[in-house]
């Protein structure tokens, strides 16, 4: 018995199958985090506080002396994951409705799938209580961020708790545009996307995209529509109710670690003629820095 025997499932056809799906399937968090190559098992990423703002200088006088000031280091830990498949061989000779051949695709799916999954749980532990810290030793979106700059106050991402509504996702725009730097000053924030589970989904566009304000009979124009803000909704977050608004314009945020994109072998155990198949990939998710978003644990 010979490889050639297994060709119908031992060939490139099959790798064609995978790869077709990794490309195929939705990715949700390729809508958030900034891709970056990773080359150890772990990155340190940091930040630093900025300048602040210039001063006059006058004729003849020197400039002030400005300094920035180290900020919070967050380490990111590449995970792998893997999966692996073992198809004997007397199945193969008796799979009569092809059901091998959908092996490589399950896989794919399974692994672009859970992908999202982590990519998700960024904001399903975002908020106190989630267990998932960075650089300040706080979760994602909290109202006391640590400041890094000497004697500064602390900062907040988090909004008061309440449902998504005109009122709350206008509070939000503002919140997110008013978030400082270490040093006080503006981050200059935009809002591009509010994030929703799909329970909320319907709610969003109308909050977003109606001429007129949502819910008032005033005839007051939406301003929220001027934003361009893009409504996400994604079935892993794991809270109905609970809802963001991040900014597309800030680096350094939202960061996808890749280490080891994922592949798909294939092979024969030589005594028993079985076929393993197998995937795995790794990569960490993380977010250096909270100044890209604002969140909202509301409960309804």
């Amino acid at each position: 018995m010979e490889r050639t025997d297994f060709a119908d499932f031992l060939n490139p056809a099959i790798h064609t199958v995978f790869w077709q799906i990794m490309q195929e399937e939705e990715k949700i968090y390729a809508e958030i985090f900034k891709e970056e190559s990773s080359d150890k098992n772990q990155e340190l990423w940091s930040n630093v506080s900025g300048f602040p703002l210039p001063t006059v200088k006058g004729e003849g006088e020197d400039s002030d002396e400005q300094r920035f000031y180290q900020g919070y280091d967050t380490t990111l830990v590449n995970v792998t994951w893997s999966m692996f498949s073992r198809v004997t061989f007397e199945m193969i000779q008796d799979d009569l409705k092809n059901i091998i051949k959908q092996i490589p695709k399950q896989m794919g799916q399974a692994m672009v799938r859970g992908k999202d999954t982590s990519g998700a749980n960024i904001f399903n532990c975002a908020f106190s209580g989630g267990g998932l810290t960075y650089g300040d030793g706080l979760e994602l979106c909290v109202s006391n961020h640590a400041n890094s700059v000497p004697g500064g106050s602390t900062n907040s991402n988090l909004l008061t708790a309440a449902p998504l509504s005109p009122t709350t996702l206008e509070d939000a725009v503002i919140k997110l545009r008013l978030l400082k730097a270490d040093n006080g000053t503006l981050v200059g924030c935009k809002p591009g996307i509010l994030l929703v589970h799909p329970t909320k989904e319907i709610v969003a566009h109308r909050i977003i995209d109606s001429s007129l304000r949502a819910g008032s009979g005033d005839n007051d124009i939406n301003v929220l529509k001027s934003y361009g803000i893009k409504i996400l909704s994604w079935d892993k977050l794991s809270d109905n109710y609970r809802w963001f608004l991040l900014a597309t314009n800030r680096d350094n945020g939202a960061i996808f670690q890749n280490r080891y994109n994922a592949d798909f072998k294939d092979d024969e155990a030589i005594k028993s003629r079985d076929v393993y198949y197998s995937t795995l990939m790794r990569y960490a998710f993380g977010c250096p820095d909270w100044r890209w978003l604002v969140g909202n644990k509301a409960t309804s």
